[in-house]
């Protein structure tokens, strides 16, 4: 029998076999490889045609653009005559333009190549006309070779003619491709707003494109909101102390907790049977914690959200984790530093930690909450300031003022039936005990009630970051995002209540946005206003007759631009506005554009997804094959009544769409294409019961209700019963919240990374605040990566220098209608930002004349970037066409403690040399003084220079003496006899940034590194 049941099995697999390979030789199939890619760029092609008309017809444009793996993928939104009045699409892949080597690709500007790349983009898309798609042979086949297959190419024109079918007629002649030009400036015109990644370059690579002659009408750049939210809300929580720790040791070390846990089966299935256990103890089963087992602990470390359901599930399972960590360090089968790891990690489980793991976990699962609003394809731009205004109160009473510590009872809220309770608590609830594991032959003790000046600490830590992620949103919210609130049909609703006070101010807040758009998008503010106070009353009433169930009161989650479109339909304006004398003009036009904004950008990431499994599928490489493929995948006709419709008789129909694409067929290839059969339709999986998901509610209910009895106490009478209600830790509510003159940067939390965040911050906002109020006119202007130096106080050259001894081919005259300035004299370097000689060898050569001298001294203490005339006369002396790499810069001299002291005789001989030490002085954050000398003495410091040996000139004579180490920057002091020993001072304190602890090679007066 055993022999009998090895043969079927045989038998099995070789029939298994012929039919795998059956499918890879496409033995099933009438259509070959050639002609389905023939098919596929027919369909693109038809797709993009419709695409181009729709655009025809539009009135704004969105444009949202992203990258990942070294494609970038361009999608468009815009509005329609009729009903939906939005059309979505993807236009297609954008292409990074090929260089020849890699230095090249490394020197050239990202912006200027991503821009120059968008522009081939829209020639492609906006090229028309019929591409017929052939076999490529590179070299003639041999007879027996002909049965070999090459990939298609498209034909080009000379090609045409000679092609022939297998019966010798001669195939029709294609019109040549051509470019529709004004279809192009039209769609450029049309773009009013355009999106891209958080991300810094594409930013930067984004106000390029958007302040280009090529895009006049951008009004507005926004960014993708998810991006800025994670990072607002996950970098300041890892940059405090015991919140640090928990990120460090759970998730981003080489070996944390949860890369272990997701990589090993082992670990995994440890972790399930200590689960299983647990739950059979019953001493172990009370309210919050673990009630079944908890598989799924899978994640990604860059995504702060992927991260935020492990970490709770973590601090729901803390017996389960202590156990099999106590088993793997046991057991002397594993590895010694195995064994070690799980060792040290059980150790840090202790009360403050434990609580910073629970205070993570909520913090994270919050600003996932919040996250998730804008992971929305259509997210409604005007919601956003109600979203940040909800966030930032549930933020503010949580973390800020110690709500995540607070007791939750069922009587803080009307639903009392919703649970409601803090990862915090959970944590709380199985750490007040302390608990010993077995680690081998020691013993671990861990948990255990946290002790006051630990709490103390740990709210802090979590205030002070909570304040550094509400002011990153504020800043990243800031903006014309912002004056969309004129829409929000919660906020009008505020204008008409009953609160006549509110009302009025939230009516002057409405208005003002509704002029600050008008404004950036360059329309009749006076003609707009009058429109909008005549709108918003049918407006609110339409709304309120909505079903309450589609209408959700009050929600941030309510489409407030499915009431506004009704706006766009002429008989409803005619119905509902009857005493309207003329039509609605301008809000119409603002209506439009509201409507093309692509904002949240989610579903572009969501395209990637679709290109990387085509990628991973096919194993694409040509470029055009794969455009085609995402072009029809994510446009083109997505059910199969789209391409044919089923008669009364049982026939299928070809619709509009399959007809033009066989009609573009027979021109190409003179052969008709029949229609397949209905695939049918694959059977859609019911959804999970889910378990966890509860837990994540209860954590935002928790919050919700700490927000309304925070909020309910403060309009009752303060915070007088907030002493003497006690918290579950033994401490009163007020013990969380900070002093009344307290501030951030003045506690021990804070540190240089979050002065650094913060800073970044006050940028986003004042930029953010600036592009909303003055629209394109405040773009920042992209700096090209020539001809400045960021590292100097002088960003852009304006004021030139020559050498004494050096003369430029270029006049005067032409520097000035350049807007150049030229310096002479001996001081001729103190107001420069450009110092021009003949030869950079003058800063290595022997001791110069004193007027050189002079101006090496300005270039070391300003630290002014160097280059030479035969640079400066090949741009004909237009120094911002500079390379970077022509250029020496410096570092700034008068950063560094310098004390001069100069002797009496050389006073008298060079008081220019004096003097222009003293302007050093007396410039901005200078570090360097003029001091008297010690007579009898010579200073710490001093060098002993020799003309004529290079080494001597660099080295420090302190007369045969050795001095002491002292540490921190140590300062000079110099004292200077003659001219040659302050040449090798200078020598000595000059210092270029072109390398890092690299060899500066001299070419032809160049630097090459």
């Amino acid at each position: 029998m055993m022999c009998t049941f090895i043969w079927r099995n045989r038998k099995l697999t070789g029939i298994h076999k012929q039919l795998s390979l059956a499918k890879k030789k496409l033995e099933n199939s009438s259509l070959s490889r050639l002609t389905r890619r023939r098919m596929l760029s027919i369909m693109a092609e038809e797709t993009r045609k419709d695409m181009r008309s729709r655009f025809r017809e539009a009135t704004s444009i969105c444009t949202a653009i992203d990258e990942s793996d070294g494609r970038k993928l361009l999608r468009a939104r815009c509005d329609t005559p009729n009903k939906p009045y939005q059309y979505d699409c993807v236009m297609g892949l954008v292409l990074k333009r090929k260089t020849p080597n890699i230095a090249k690709e490394v020197m050239q500007d990202h912006a200027q190549s991503a821009h120059e790349s968008l522009k081939a983009f829209h020639h492609r898309f906006f090229t028309t006309g019929p591409k017929r798609l052939d076999w490529g042979k590179r070299k003639p086949l041999k007879p027996r070779d002909q049965a070999r297959s090459s990939q298609p190419v498209a034909a080009g024109s000379s090609a045409r003619a000679a092609i022939a079918t297998s019966d010798g007629r001669k195939r029709k002649d294609v019109p040549e491709q051509k470019l529709d030009l004004e279809g192009m400036q039209d769609y450029r015109r049309k773009v009013r707003v355009m999106a891209s990644d958080g991300g810094p370059s594409e930013r930067r690579a984004l106000f390029v494109s958007a302040a280009s002659d090529e895009f006049p009408n951008v009004q507005m750049v926004i960014k993708d909101m998810m991006h800025c939210i994670r990072i607002a809300t996950q970098k300041p929580l890892h940059l405090v102390g015991a919140c640090e720790d928990v990120f460090t040791e759970i998730i981003n070390k080489k070996h944390a907790l949860l890369p272990d846990i997701m990589n090993s089966h082992k670990w995994q299935t440890i972790l399930e049977a200590a689960q299983e256990e647990v739950l059979r103890i019953p001493a172990l089963d009370h309210r919050g914690t673990l009630k079944q087992v908890l598989k799924h602990l899978a994640f990604a470390k860059q995504r702060m959200d992927s991260c935020a359901d492990p970490l709770a599930k973590v601090c729901m399972m803390l017996m389960p984790i202590g156990v099999m960590l106590s088993l793997i360090s046991s057991d002397e089968r594993n590895a010694p530093d195995q064994r070690s790891r799980a060792i040290a990690l059980l150790s840090k489980f202790k009360p403050k930690f434990m609580h910073a793991m629970g205070v993570s976990a909520d913090w994270g699962l919050i600003s996932e909450y919040f996250l998730r609003r804008f992971d929305d394809g259509s997210h409604d731009i005007s919601n956003s300031v109600d979203e940040e205004e909800e966030f930032i109160t549930l933020f503010d009473n949580v973390f800020v003022k110690g709500g995540v510590f607070h007791k939750i009872s069922a009587s803080d809220c009307v639903d009392a039936g919703t649970t409601a309770e803090f990862m915090t608590e959970r944590v709380r609830k199985q750490c007040q005990k302390k608990c010993v594991f077995r680690c081998g032959d020691k013993q671990q003790v861990v948990w255990g009630a946290i002790g006051e000046a630990e709490l103390k600490e740990l709210a802090v830590e979590t205030r002070v970051a909570a304040e550094a992620t509400v002011a990153r949103i504020r800043a990243d919210m800031a903006g014309a995002r912002r004056n969309f609130q004129c829409f929000s049909l919660k906020r009008i609703g505020i204008v008409f209540g009953a609160d006549k006070t509110k009302g009025q101010t939230m009516k002057g807040h409405l208005v003002d946005a509704i002029k600050k758009l008008a404004a950036q998008f360059q329309l009749d503010r006076r003609l707009l206003q009058i429109e909008y106070n005549d709108a918003i009353p049918v407006m609110l009433k339409h709304y309120q007759r909505m079903d309450p169930g589609a209408q959700k009161p009050y929600s941030t989650s309510f489409r407030n631009l499915t009431v506004w479109e009704h706006l766009l339909d002429a008989r409803y304006v005619d119905r509902n506005f009857p005493e309207r004398i003329g039509p609605f003009i301008v809000l119409p036009e603002l209506i439009r554009i509201w409507i093309s904004i692509c904002d949240g950008e989610s579903t572009v990431e969501r395209d990637f997804s679709h290109v990387r499994n085509f990628v991973r599928a096919a194993k694409i490489s040509n470029d055009s094959y794969m455009e085609a493929v995402v072009i029809l995948k994510l446009s083109g006709p997505k059910e199969p009544h789209e391409m044919a419709v089923k008669s009364a008789g049982g026939e299928y129909v070809a619709t509009q769409f399959t007809l033009r694409c066989a009609a573009q067929w027979r021109l190409l290839y003179g052969a008709r294409c029949g229609i397949g059969r209905d695939r049918p339709r694959p059977k859609q999986c019911s959804p999970r019961a889910s378990s966890f998901a509860n837990v994540k509610r209860s954590v935002i209910e928790a919050a919700r209700r700490v927000t309304r009895k925070l909020r309910d106490r403060v309009h009752s009478g303060g915070n007088v019963r907030a002493e003497s209600r006690q918290t579950r830790f033994g401490v009163p509510e007020s013990f969380f919240c900070g002093l009344g003159f307290e501030r951030k940067e003045q506690t021990s939390v804070w540190n240089n990374r979050l002065q650094r965040f913060s800073a970044l911050s006050r940028t986003k906002k004042s930029q953010n605040q600036l592009i909303g109020r003055f629209g394109r006119g405040a773009f920042p202007r992209a700096k090209l990566l020539r001809g400045c130096s960021k590292e100097t106080p002088f960003p852009v050259m304006r004021v030139i220098a020559f050498e004494p001894t050096t003369t430029s081919c270029v006049s005067d005259e032409s520097y000035k209608d350049m807007g150049l300035e030229l310096e002479g004299g001996r001081h001729r370097c103190r107001r420069a930002s450009l110092f021009v000689v003949d030869s950079l060898e003058c800063f290595h050569g022997p001791c110069p004349t004193m007027e050189l001298v002079i101006c090496i001294l300005y270039v070391v203490a300003r630290g002014i970037p160097v280059t030479t005339v035969k640079y400066v006369d090949e741009k004909k002396g237009n120094v911002q066409k500079l390379h970077p790499r022509s250029f020496v810069k410096h570092n700034v001299g008068t950063d560094k403690a310098v004390e001069w002291s100069f002797d009496q005789q050389f006073k008298q001989q060079f008081p220019d040399i004096v003097d222009a030490v003293h302007h050093c002085t007396e410039a901005a954050n200078s570090k360097w003084k003029v001091v008297k000398p010690v007579k009898g003495s010579r200073s710490v410091g001093t060098p002993a220079v020799s003309a004529n040996s290079d080494r001597e000139s660099r080295s420090l004579a302190n007369d045969g003496k050795q001095q002491p180490k002292t540490r921190g920057p140590q300062k000079q002091k110099l004292y200077v006899e003659t001219l040659s020993q302050l040449w090798g001072m200078l020598q000595q304190l000059r210092s270029t940034i072109n390398s890092e602890a690299a060899a500066v090679i001299w070419m032809d007066g160049r630097v090459v590194m």
